[in-house]
């Protein structure tokens, strides 16, 4: 328990770090897109990582989360969805697929609108397997360019900043 509860924490602070520094980084609003498969309450133990920084995210200064895009990975993606709908009803949440599915969704078209309307503003985090983004990216191959960062939060504690930008088509790992 000890050791699960050390990796939350980890977790949690590496997504907190990586915002913040955007914000301090960056004058004005910062919108951002998540994809997060919540599983706070599928099992005994839970796994609340993916809720506890997405609420802690809400209450940093000049974040704002345009959307959440749960995916399957700790859970079933429809559980995910479900959950997300029910702890976060003032942000808006779509319903991702689960990993390695080749569904393409509504929501995947919403999300990509969403993302192309804000351009060069939008940040993306990737909390949970990258499925969806994979998909954002077959449904519109540029969407990536039009963002201005996008960090990659793993199970290992590993963050990844992928920065992009408005000049289109380089992506720096």
């Amino acid at each position: 328990m000890f050791r699960k509860t050390a990796q939350l924490k980890i977790y949690v602070l590496l997504c907190i770090g990586a915002f913040l520094n955007i914000t301090i980084a960056s004058a004005g609003e910062n919108h951002v897109v998540i994809f997060a498969d919540f599983a706070c309450t599928d099992n005994a133990a839970g796994d609340p990582d993916d809720c506890l920084a997405v609420e802690a995210l809400k209450g940093i200064p000049h974040v704002n989360i345009v959307a959440v895009m749960t995916t399957g990975g700790n859970t079933q993606a429809r559980r995910a969805f479900e959950l997300g709908k029910t702890l976060f009803p003032d942000l808006v949440v779509l319903p991702g697929t689960r990993p390695r599915s080749k569904q393409i969704l509504p929501a995947h078209y919403k999300l990509a609108s969403l993302i192309k309307d804000l351009g060069s503003e939008v940040r993306v985090l990737v909390l949970s397997p990258a499925t969806d983004l994979k998909k954002l990216n077959a449904i519109s191959p540029d969407i990536l360019k039009t963002v201005e960062q996008v960090v990659f939060v793993g199970v290992a504690h590993l963050v990844i900043h992928l920065q992009c930008g408005p000049g289109g088509g380089h992506c720096v790992i």
